[in-house]
């Protein structure tokens, strides 16, 4: 079975953790001997190294290259709203089907399989319309969150492909308040559980602290997030301040980039916490694992999710996981069973969780227990025995 696989993230060298559910799923897919191809906007100055069955197609969009923005980190929706962004985006619409026809036209896939609505589900759905071949769209969280012209233009593209999964029962509810898809299916999002628990196992843990500047016996509560508005990381950081009125010897260790990078950084020297907040800037999958290892606790603060990897790699570390009870969270965390639920964007509750689990040695059993159901729900393997089920509907 052949499959061209649209995205608008997709990731390259050194900053592995850019789209990689998409390379997840894609490697996974090839194992099952599904034939995959990828249509990627290309990301200027920067190579990737995936390789598929059918190649990764990455198309240019905008002269000169070097001004390309829209392929590129914090992703499309941040940098279309540069005014830059916004004379790209046409262009990068017209390329994106240019180069999606004639994949289509050259590879003949069964299936062309869209991840997002807009744009990759709206650019997929108008080549399979003049191609004759079936679309699939995955929808995660920020398609559900969108208002206005985007949201009335996704519900126009989910209302005529041919099938749409969601990542979780969170993205179904919200998706249904407002579109009636042919066919909905919920297949949850995955990680590789195994591969972190592993990690942890043989992590030199004093050698990890001693690499990041920290003392053997210092606390710490970790995050790994894009830096963007909507994962409210800020939220963290006046935490932190709270936290450290309490208890000594913490340090909140916060990986990622974003746009947000600089006004969190005046943030913390407003607070004069500075010492105690770290910025560790993008990770490679190897340096992730090993601060997921040294995790006493992950802190989850997003107020938009469907359901985040971030979070379900976080309750595979083992660690005590606090998140906001807020989008896709309540879906995995279940508050005194296998992790804690703060008021999204309550910071004093924020707080307040973090402080309990670090002077309490009863909720030490919630990170194994969190462990336990991240392994049971959402593997790989159901995942990809799910999503094959729907690619065999396709098959002719």
């Amino acid at each position: 079975m052949r499959v061209l696989v649209t995205t608008s993230t997709f990731p390259f060298v050194g900053h592995e953790y850019w789209g990689n559910f998409v390379e997840d799923l894609n490697k996974r897919m090839e194992q099952r001997h599904v034939i995959i191809g990828t249509v990627v906007p290309k990301c200027r100055c920067i190579k990737r190294s995936q390789k598929h069955s059918l190649g990764t197609m990455e198309f240019d969009y905008f002269l000169p290259r070097s001004l390309q923005v829209l392929g590129c980190p914090p992703g499309l929706e941040h940098n279309s709203r540069s005014i830059l962004g916004k004379i790209q985006l046409l262009f990068y619409l017209l390329s994106f089907t240019l180069h999606l026809f004639l994949a289509t036209k050259r590879h003949r896939p069964h299936l062309i399989h869209a991840n997002w609505a807009i744009p990759s589900g709206l650019v997929s759905w108008i080549v399979g319309r003049m191609t004759r071949t079936p679309v699939l769209v995955t929808v995660l969280g920020a398609d559900v969150y969108q208002k206005g012209f985007r949201k009335q233009v996704i519900r126009f593209v989910l209302e005529r492909v041919d099938h749409v999964v969601v990542v979780s029962s969170h993205v179904k509810r919200l998706l249904v308040g407002f579109a009636k898809p042919k066919k909905l299916t919920v297949i949850p999002n995955a990680i590789d559980v195994r591969a972190i628990i592993s990690a942890k196992e043989k992590a030199n843990l004093h050698a990890v602290k001693k690499r990041l500047g920290l003392r053997a016996d210092d606390r710490t509560v970790v995050t790994v997030r894009r830096l963007v508005v909507e994962k409210r990381v800020q939220d963290l950081v006046k935490a932190a301040a709270q936290v450290l009125q309490s208890i000594k010897g913490v340090v909140f260790l916060i990986g990622g980039y974003g746009p947000e990078l600089e006004s969190l950084r005046e943030l913390t020297r407003t607070l004069d916490i500075e010492s105690n907040v770290r910025f560790l800037g993008p990770l490679s999958e190897e340096e992730k694992l090993e601060l997921l290892s040294i995790a006493d606790l992950c802190v989850q603060t997003s107020v938009q999710e469907g359901l985040s990897l971030a979070l379900l790699e976080f309750m595979a570390s083992g660690a005590v996981v606090i998140a906001s009870a807020a989008a896709g969270q309540s879906d995995v965390i279940e508050a005194g069973v296998n992790g804690l639920l703060f008021p999204a964007a309550d910071t004093d509750a924020l707080a307040n969780c973090i402080v309990q689990a670090l002077q309490n040695d009863e909720y030490q059993n919630l990170g194994p227990a969190s462990r336990e159901y991240v392994l049971e729900h959402h593997s790989f393997e159901a995942q990809v025995e799910r999503y094959m089920s729907v690619y065999r509907e396709f098959r002719t």
